[in-house]
């Protein structure tokens, strides 16, 4: 009888790869390896090496051959209008978690993301199943008034006052104390 070796064949994560087995000494086999929907083929180890799909084997001893895979990496474009920038996108594994942020120059305002992304906080995370492609958008800062009523003579032994000043932009106004015997706490102002 003619002499016989056999095939062993094994798959890292993210993928198979065609049975081995029992053949006649001399035999060719071609070994298949097939990646999942999130894999690549990485190439072989063990008795055969590269990244030919499928391998040929020829069985002029025992031989094991393992397909090894490695995740999808996906491209993530970002882009910004006019009017400010945005974080650099890159090449990512399948499944990283990417944060981009916006950030407006100083004439203008951070309007929110399109493409891949929405909302309008100028930071996002992009989970990174698939290429992506985000772009911020910007315009120019709205105009705003501030209003408030005018201060009384007061003493420095009178007790804290509320200062009430409004924006026309809707945005809180915050207050602090330039100069002089005064704190201020939130819109309240001491003596």
């Amino acid at each position: 009888p003619p002499v016989q070796y056999t095939l062993t064949t094994s798959v890292g994560a993210g993928g198979s790869v065609s049975p081995g087995g029992t053949y006649n000494s001399g035999t060719v086999v071609a070994v298949s390896a097939t990646p999942d929907a999130i894999h690549d083929f990485a190439g072989w180890s063990g008795d055969a090496a590269g990244l030919a799909n499928p391998v040929t084997v020829t069985l002029d001893r025992n031989k094991a051959v393992q397909a090894n895979f490695s995740l999808k990496n996906f491209l993530l474009a970002t882009n910004a209008s006019l009017g400010g920038s945005v974080t650099s996108g890159g090449t990512y594994p399948y499944g990283a978690i990417v944060t981009i942020t916006a950030s407006p120059d100083a004439v203008s305002r951070f309007l929110g993301w399109t493409g891949d992304a929405t909302g309008s906080a100028p930071s996002v995370a992009i989970t990174m199943n698939g290429p992506r492609s985000v772009q911020a958008l910007f315009g120019g800062k709205a105009a705003q008034t501030i209003s408030f009523f005018a201060l009384t003579d007061r003493s420095v032994d009178s007790p804290a006052f509320s200062l009430g000043a409004t924006a026309s932009s809707g945005l809180p106004v915050s207050y602090a104390v330039l100069s002089g015997p005064a704190t201020v706490s939130g819109a309240q102002l001491q003596l």
